[in-house]
């Protein structure tokens, strides 16, 4: 148990970078000025899978992913690990309960899951775009996301429990 204890922590910290770079600015629309409502679901369409392999820090990664998940387009995405090099893939699944649900893996089996509201997941997006043009955590900005101003909203929303990380270790423990 220790040892899960232990593992857990660390993972958390290796997937800091990714909390870093994933949120925009609630005031701001898509420029065509989407919107989704509370009454639509996810699409029956097949998820838009890019092929490509991008660093995980890539502006132009970044931007593609930013612009899919403001209008919650279901999209896949692969990336290079900044710190492990693993392959692996985030994911704007689409639109749940009036919810934009965005999958990431994150190295040692691990999983964070977010379900943005229509205004959070703008909140996302223009945090990615500042992360994209800054080249890392936009420094001096602030987003107003669920009434609060702060300088990361992917951490507001980690601690308000719209993202969540989902452990590999879960399902062994209920068996």
């Amino acid at each position: 148990m220790k040892r899960k204890i232990i593992y857990l922590l660390v993972s958390f910290f290796i997937m800091l970078p990714l909390l870093i770079i994933s949120c925009g600015n609630a005031e701001k629309q898509s420029e065509d000025g989407y919107v989704p409502s509370d009454e639509e679901s996810i699409s029956e369409e097949t998820a838009t899978i890019d092929e490509k392999v991008y660093d995980q820090l890539d502006p132009q990664g970044i931007l593609i992913l930013a612009d899919k998940l403001e209008k919650g387009e279901p999209y896949i995405q692969k990336f290079r690990h900044t710190m492990t090099g693993e392959t692996l893939e985030r994911q704007v699944v689409g639109i749940e309960n009036g919810k934009i649900v965005y999958t990431e893996e994150i190295p040692g089996g691990f999983e964070l899951e977010c379900r943005y509201s229509a205004e959070s997941a703008k909140v996302i997006a223009q945090y990615y775009r500042d992360s994209a043009e800054a080249g890392g955590e936009p420094v001096g900005k602030t987003y107003t996301i669920d009434g609060k101003k702060v300088e990361n909203p992917l951490q507001e929303c980690t601690n308000a429990g719209t993202c969540i990380l989902i452990s590999p270790y879960e399902a062994q423990d209920e068996e």
